[in-house]
């Protein structure tokens, strides 16, 4: 059974200002 994600309401760089990356929001949500 496939289960497919939603896209984020925002860009993967939107939060790295606050420490969160690009890459590890595009493994966590993305990939994870």
């Amino acid at each position: 059974m496939a289960f497919t994600l939603p896209d984020l309401p925002y860009a993967h760089d939107a939060l790295a200002a606050h420490g969160m990356s690009a890459e590890t929001m595009e493994f966590h949500h993305d990939i994870h």
